[in-house]
């Protein structure tokens, strides 16, 4: 309730302690009163003349005084400083430049008005700044001076130089305050536990020799812009650092890697260098490990990480932020990266190791020869001297999204999107050993999605099923280029360098100096019966290319167009030709083409029988025995040369072969007359075989061929002719040239038939018309070594007497055959 006073008969104290809940009023005051821990809550009212001091006490801001009255609020500062619990003598508390000096407990107290009104009006003190000062330790604090309080700063210290035993850093006693180098030797051990705080003079350092570790704690410089100069860690491979959950502020740097060494940062805070340092920084001489686990560095005064040397670093779900320069500048080492997010460049330098699941801004990489990439989302790639680079899956939002000099390696599964301008890749002066790929890929909103450029010689840039949709697809000055599927939608300008599209066309080209290939590529299924079959192919497109492969089922790129300086040529069909082993060759020609089927099949055939006819001689073929028959015959196989084949000619007759002949042409001889049956076997080198046969008669001897239809078989006599005629056997006078067989000395030569000394030359000559002869005349008829011409008379009395002769000899042999006819008749009788 309500309380009303006349004088100051409570609260008077220094050990009083009274709360009003409600309004108190100060009237008819005889003296000035001074109170003590007294506190109200509700109205206060001062009547006239009434003067009030309250110490370590509060009002409620309703206050009222009258005229002469005032009400005084008089609140004291209690301080102590304690290092790790033993009372600091001798250190400096100041309070809006008033200072006190702290006794031999450690103690100081500092009393101000924190309220004071009256009839002038009402003044508040409100929070005074409270500094603490002692040596190079100093602390502050902001008292609210509406109440008093009580305050213990605690100023524990550790000792400089090496440590001789485990140093361990209580929360309890915390802060800690370091002012000089302090070393870790080999050994031993620093532990910083949960809630501690160690302040760090400017440019001292901690050297961790042993094993350092910390939990969920701070160590950060004394104040006012200084920078401690960080932990330098590595001596040996029993170094060990582990940082948990600690926040390491405002060192230059944080830490130095220099050594051999184990570290781990684990949810830790790394933030504030200065003087252009990183926050954490490897030299060349480091070695060991560096584990940086869901850590942020934030406000680096230059990168965030510098590293080189041999050290391995492994960093898994790590943010930094605001570094000055680069987020990660390495050189050289081993780095194993999984989650990273940065709002500034990364700079990589001849790494090895993995980078994955990478947030942010410019990544930058140089003489990289296969470090993995893989979960991008950056604004841009850069960098030269690469000679492989290995990235997949990338979102790049920036022109260029891609810029790389002298590099190679393979780009797959990129998403590029320009912004509306700008050119997606650029890859300058590839290298001549390798070539830069990128695969699986969109590039989208760009004026340019691939420039190319070489000035001397490098191996063609490869696009794999890349999607490209800009004003330009690609644009190359001396620099080879091969698209694979894809899409490219916008146009190909090519200066003085190839390019090979293979299954893909823009929508337009242009060459200076340059040639564009469209491939069309297919699968040819070569199959025989329905089933696969290996095959040696050759294919033909018309006469600008040809190429061989061997399989049963062959992929292969054929040239579509061709276009240069000269113009455009178009190409649709390819001839194959196909060849297996005991197979014949298929030759056919294809339709192709980049909307034609892809699959193209080729059915080859099995080997058939060779093809045989014989030609000469004809069927039913009549021939006089002595002559030779000419067989002839046409031969032809799929699979096989003729001279390959077993030709085989068999002459038969009955059931008997008379003889055996080989070749496509021969001749037979020697055959006495009858009727024959010429077969012709023909086997190829796979044992097929075709056959032909005819049937021919040879007929007996007819040397004057005078056996004609008018011969009578009986008497062999031609009535109408009136000679003797048929086959020599039986025609008394073959040659028909009117002296019988018997007496003619060349029985089947028309032209002689006399031989008076049987020298081998005719008395004389009588060709028949059209008829001639090897022989010659006899110029010595009778052999008598005089010359016929030389004879005169007496050749015509031999004649003569040669004729009576005759006469005389024919009719004593009528006798004779008379004679004995008669007497065969008595016989028979």
């Amino acid at each position: 309730g309500d309380v009303i006073s006349h004088s100051g008969l409570f609260s008077d104290s220094v050990n009083s302690n009274l709360s009003v809940m409600g309004d108190v009023l100060w009237t008819s005051c005889q003296s000035d009163l001074m109170l003590y821990n007294l506190h109200v809550s509700g109205d206060v009212q001062l009547d006239n003349s009434c003067r009030v001091t309250i110490n370590s006490g509060s009002v409620s801001p309703n206050v009222s005084v009258g005229v002469g009255a005032s009400l005084e609020i008089v609140n004291t500062l209690h301080v102590s400083v304690v290092d790790k619990g033993e009372a600091v003598q001798g250190a400096t508390i100041t309070i809006d430049g008033q200072s006190v000096t702290t006794d031999s407990n450690g103690e100081a107290s500092k009393s101000t008005t924190s309220l004071l009104v009256d009839s002038t009006g009402t003044v508040t003190t409100g929070l005074m700044q409270v500094e603490m000062q002692w040596g190079q330790i100093s602390d502050l604090m902001a008292w609210d001076t509406s109440s008093s309080m009580e305050h213990t700063f605690i100023a524990s210290t550790i000792d400089s130089g090496e440590i001789s035993d485990w140093l361990i850093l209580e929360k309890l006693w915390s802060p800690y305050h370091l002012t000089g180098d302090l070393v870790v030797p080999q050994g031993y051990t620093m532990t910083i536990n949960d809630g501690a705080h160690l302040r760090i003079a400017d440019q001292v350092t901690i050297t961790v020799e042993g094993t350092f570790s910390s939990g969920v704690s701070t160590i950060s410089s004394m104040g006012d812009g200084a920078r401690w100069g960080g932990l330098l860690v590595g001596d040996n491979a029993e170094t060990s650092v582990q940082i948990l959950g600690t926040s390491l502020v405002e060192g230059s740097p944080l830490m130095t890697f220099n050594g051999d060494a184990d570290v781990i940062f684990s949810y830790a805070t790394l933030a504030r260098s200065s003087s252009a340092e990183p926050l954490i920084r490897t030299t060349n001489s480091a070695q060991g490990t560096l584990h940086l686990v869901s850590t942020t560095f934030t406000d680096s005064a230059s990168h965030c990480i510098e590293s080189q040397g041999s050290v391995s670093i492994t960093i898994e779900n790590v943010e930094m932020q605001n570094c000055q320069s680069d987020a990660i500048w390495a050189q050289g080492v081993n780095l194993e990266i999984d989650g990273l997010t940065v709002t500034e460049p990364v700079s990589l330098g001849a790494v090895q190791g993995h980078l994955s699941n990478f947030d942010g801004a410019d990544l930058v990489v140089n003489n990289l020869d296969g470090f993995e990439m893989n979960n991008l989302n950056i604004t841009s790639l850069s960098g030269n001297d690469n000679r492989e680079i290995i990235l997949d899956v990338a979102n790049i939002d920036g022109a260029p999204a891609i810029d790389l000099d002298n590099s190679a390696g393979i780009l797959s599964n990129l998403d590029i999107d320009c912004g509306g301008s700008g050119t997606a890749i650029t890859a300058h002066h590839g290298r001549s050993s390798a070539s830069l790929t990128v695969s699986d890929s969109v590039i989208a909103s760009c004026t340019k999605g691939v420039d190319l450029h070489t000035d001397g010689e490098s191996a063609p840039m490869i696009l794999m099923n890349v999607h490209i949709d800009s004003m330009i697809a690609i644009a190359s000055d001396g620099a080879g280029v091969t698209v694979h599927d894809g899409i490219l939608n916008g146009t190909v300008d090519i200066d003085s360098a190839i390019a090979n599209l293979y299954d893909v066309s823009p929508t337009s080209e242009s060459t200076s100096f340059g040639e564009i290939r469209i491939w069309a590529t297919h699968i040819f299924d070569v199959r025989l019966n329905g089933n696969s079959q290996n095959a040696d192919i050759v294919f033909e497109v018309e006469e600008y290319w040809s190429g061989e492969a061997q399989g049963s089922s062959v992929q292969v790129s054929l040239p579509a167009k061709i276009v240069d300086d000269s113009g455009t040529r178009d190409y649709s069909t390819v001839r194959v030709i196909a060849s297996a082993n005991g197979l014949p060759d298929t030759d056919a020609n294809f339709s192709f083409g980049i909307s034609v089927d892809e699959i193209i099949q080729v059915d080859m055939i099995e080997n058939q029988a060779p093809d045989v006819e014989i030609i000469i001689p004809d069927d039913g073929f009549r021939i006089m025995e002595s002559l030779p028959i000419e067989i002839r015959a046409v031969i032809s196989d799929d699979l096989d040369s003729n001279a390959e084949l077993q030709i085989v000619w068999s002459v038969v007759v009955g059931q008997t072969e008379m003889m055996q002949l080989s070749g496509e042409w021969n001749n037979i001889t020697d055959l006495q007359a009858g009727f024959y049956v010429l077969s012709l076997d023909v086997t190829d080198t796979q044992g097929k075989t075709s056959s032909d046969s005819l049937s021919f008669e040879i007929t007996l001897l007819d040397s004057d061929e005078d056996w004609s239809i008018t011969c009578n078989s009986e008497t062999w006599f031609d009535k109408e002719e009136n000679l003797y005629c048929g086959p020599d056997i039986y025609d008394t006078d073959d040659d028909n040239d009117g002296s019988l067989d018997v007496r003619d000395a060349w029985p089947n030569d028309p032209c002689a038939s006399i031989d008076t000394d049987n020298d081998g030359q005719p008395d004389d000559l009588h060709c028949p018309l059209g008829v001639t002869t090897w022989l010659t005349v006899d110029p010595d008829d009778d052999g008598d070594g005089i010359p016929d011409i030389s004879e005169g008379a007496d050749s015509g009395e031999d004649s003569e007497s040669s004729s009576v002769g005759t006469v005389i000899f024919v009719l004593i042999f009528l006798g004779a055959a008379a004679y004995m006819l008669m007497r065969r008749k008595q016989g028979v009788e």
